[in-house]
């Protein structure tokens, strides 16, 4: 199992909480963005939640660009 340090781990939340925010201004529901990204719901759920720690750069252009936000307001 990998660990991960405490300020990654702070993001992966912050990043989560902000994805949330934003799919509810969107009036999407998890099921939905998961359609619309292409991940799976359980990602989005994961996501959302803080701990989805496998997040890459690419996952989080994808969503920010169906969230129709720009990247740094998701980080």
């Amino acid at each position: 199992m990998q660990k991960y340090n405490e300020t990654y781990l702070k993001f992966i939340k912050t990043l989560g909480k902000k994805v949330q925010n934003a799919r509810l201004q969107r009036g999407y529901s998890q099921k939905e963005l998961s359609v619309l990204t292409g991940f799976s719901e359980k990602y989005i759920k994961n996501l959302e939640l803080g701990r989805a720690t496998g997040t890459t750069l690419g996952r989080i252009i994808k969503i920010a660009k169906v969230l129709k936000v720009k990247i740094y307001e998701l980080c």
